[in-house]
């Protein structure tokens, strides 16, 4: 019972981590032929709209929401996580889950940048080891996945931190870079607003 309850609070506290975590891949590993690197930032919210707790104790969460950066514009995001409790750090007083999971963020035009995301999550617990209740903050990382339209071919990583509540509405900030096609909107774009070399 006392796992379950953990697991319940943190349904909601845990709508923090759409972008993900994920290992930091080596600039040689992401840089694409033929490709131009453009800083990635935004400002977003989200809601977790559902939540599904197991019986192993493992939660599939889906969270929706709208954000606004220099590369996607404005733009709508659906999230997908995947919680599965991996232990209590009984001396440091944290429950441990794994997190994995996928973002597709939609600009305007109908063009999808996805995100996938892995790597683990903790939460404070009190004297009790009840979930602690309040303001969460996080810090976790990206790679880019996939896209399409002027994303299509697109690679990328990056990182986000905010703060989540208990409510499941959480807000914070991407950045990172993301390695774009030649042809992409944006690529001509920033090539014709170059200054002039002196």
């Amino acid at each position: 019972m006392r796992f379950l309850l953990l697991n319940t609070v943190l349904a909601c506290a845990l709508g923090a981590t759409s972008h993900g975590f994920a290992g930091e891949s080596p600039a040689s590993e992401l840089e694409v032929p033929q490709a131009m690197a453009m800083a990635y930032s935004d400002r977003w919210s989200q809601q977790v709209v559902s939540v599904t707790n197991y019986p192993d104790g493992s939660i599939d969460q889906v969270l929706s929401g709208r954000g606004r950066g220099n590369v996607l514009g404005d733009y709508s995001v659906r999230t997908q996580v995947r919680l599965v409790p991996t232990g209590v750090d009984f001396v440091a007083r944290t429950a441990v889950f794994s997190v994995t999971g996928e973002t597709r963020s939609t600009d305007i035009n109908g063009a999808v940048l996805t995100t996938t995301f892995a790597g683990k999550f903790e939460v404070p617990l009190d004297s009790n080891f009840q979930p602690t209740v309040g303001p969460r903050p996080f810090l976790v990382t990206w790679n880019v996945s996939g896209g399409t339209g002027r994303f299509e071919g697109s690679v990328g990583r990056g990182g986000f931190n905010g703060t989540g509540m208990s409510e499941g509405r959480f807000h914070g900030v991407s950045w990172g870079t993301v390695w774009l096609k030649p042809n992409s909107p944006l690529i001509r774009n920033s090539r014709r607003n170059r200054s002039p070399t002196p």
